[in-house]
């Protein structure tokens, strides 16, 4: 099964329906269906999901309909520079859009 690692923070927010989607650097080997997520610490229990979307794009193209986490495209580049530190907008990425499964 496919998995993805999230930061504690984020895991928490996908818990709390406040997170349906998670943005990657390259293009990912990501396909529709079942997704673990798994917290990058371990303090957080794995989550079930169901990938229902995935979007390859640029950085500098990713519309912010696809990630509403995102205030604005600065804030979008802030928060990916933190995690990828040499993305730049031209920087491929993969959106990959998924739902808690019950």
């Amino acid at each position: 099964m496919q998995k993805l690692k999230l930061q504690d923070e984020r895991m928490m927010k996908v818990l709390n329906g406040d997170k349906l989607q998670t943005i990657r650097e390259g293009i990912r080997d990501i396909t529709l269906g079942d997704l673990i997520l798994e917290s990058t610490n371990g303090t957080v229990e794995d989550i079930l999901c169901d990938v229902y979307g995935i979007v390859y794009t640029s950085l500098g193209n990713v519309d912010l309909k696809d990630t509403p986490d995102y205030q604005s495209k600065e804030d979008l580049f802030e928060t990916m520079t933190k995690i990828y530190p040499s993305i730049k907008p031209e920087s491929k990425v993969t959106i990959i859009k998924f739902k808690v499964k019950d």
